[in-house]
């Protein structure tokens, strides 16, 4: 099946796949503090970017990943990005990320409820994964208000990080 048309949405948000149209927006909100807890640094230029954002599309058309831009669905302020990645593995991981003006306001734990229980319902995902490095406090509030519980460790470059476990029961709602 097909994953890269998939559109879905939450109380504030509307996630969809990302195209060449969102670049400059995201480009622009990738910053070097941004990105200070994420696996990857701000990319060299728009055009990177582009050239990244064009060839997500072949995991998503293959099953192994979708990925999301997420908008306000009130005005259509770009928000940041969410996907779920390794979807043919037994514990698909989900990762995000919004832009620091928009920080705290709950738009993370909004984003990541919406596409944890897409993957539950729709994709038959028994699990998730959720990586956030030790020190980012916010990200692991984020993932344990929505019961996510630990269950390992990883080396980053940047970073170690606690591995967190998200399951149907215990997602609320």
């Amino acid at each position: 099946m097909s994953q890269g048309g998939i559109r879905l949405e939450a109380a504030r948000l509307a996630l969809r796949p990302p195209d060449l149209a969102d670049v400059p927006e995201m480009f622009a909100a990738i910053t070097p503090d941004l990105t200070r807890y994420l696996s990857f640094d701000p990319p060299p230029s728009v055009e990177v970017l582009a050239d990244i954002v064009a060839s997500w599309r072949q995991g998503q058309m293959a099953g192994d990943n979708l990925h999301f831009a997420l908008r306000s669905r009130e005005d259509g302020t770009f928000v940041g990005m969410s996907g779920l990645h390794a979807l043919r593995t037994p514990e698909p991981e989900i990762g995000i990320w919004i832009r620091e003006s928009l920080h705290g306001r709950g738009l993370g734990q909004e984003a990541v409820a919406r596409l944890a229980g897409f993957a539950f319902r729709e994709l038959g995902v028994p699990s998730l994964l959720y990586p956030v490095a030790v020190a980012n406090l916010p990200s692991r509030r984020l993932v344990e208000g929505l019961g996510g519980v630990p269950c390992g460790s990883r080396s980053h470059r940047k970073y170690e990080a606690v591995v967190y476990r998200l399951t149907r029961e215990k997602l609320p709602g």
